[in-house]
C-alpha cells in the first residue's frame, strides 16, 4: 500500500492531478505492477522490455474492474512493418519531444565520450547495483 500511495502522489504531482491514462514500462516485475495500480480507469500499460528479469504479476481483478489494457511492444517487430520514411519520422518526433523538454530522460551520471569504458564498468559495478536497490523509484 505504501508504494502505491507514494507512486500515486508522485504521479498526481507530475500530472497536476490529471489522470494517468498510459504507462510505458521497460522494467517489468513489481515496478510495472505498481504502475498498473496507479492507472486511471480504461487506461493502458505498454510493456516493451523486462529489464528486471521478472514477470509482470498481473492482478486480473484490477484489470477487469478498471477496464485496463496491457499491450506488449517490440520495436524490431514494429520496424519490420514500417517504411524507412516512417521510421525516420518516428525518431525525428522523439528527438523533437526530447529537444523541447516534453520527453525527459533522468540520468544518474554523465561521462565524456573518452570515458565510455568507465561508464560501462560503473553501470555494472556492485556498488551501482546496491545504490539502485536502495534508491526509491521516481516517476517522471
Amino acid at each position: 500500500w505504501y508504494q502505491r500511495r507514494v507512486h500515486g502522489q508522485l504521479i498526481e504531482a507530475e500530472t497536476g492531478g490529471a489522470p494517468l491514462t498510459i504507462a510505458i514500462d521497460a522494467v517489468g516485475g513489481e515496478q510495472a505492477s505498481e504502475l498498473v495500480q496507479c492507472l486511471s480507469p480504461r487506461s493502458t500499460i505498454v510493456c516493451y522490455s523486462s529489464l528486471s528479469g521478472s514477470i509482470l504479476p498481473v492482478n486480473s481483478q484490477l484489470f477487469i474492474s478498471k477496464g485496463l489494457h496491457l499491450f506488449g511492444f517490440r520495436l524490431e517487430q514494429w520496424e519490420q512493418t514500417q517504411t524507412l520514411e516512417q521510421i525516420e519520422e518516428m525518431w525525428n518526433e522523439l528527438f523533437s519531444l526530447s529537444s523541447n523538454g516534453t520527453l525527459t530522460f533522468p540520468l544518474a551520471e554523465t561521462y565524456a565520450l573518452q570515458e565510455g569504458a568507465l561508464a560501462v564498468i560503473e553501470a555494472y559495478s556492485e556498488d551501482r547495483k546496491k545504490k539502485k536497490k536502495k534508491k526509491k523509484s521516481t516517476l517522471r
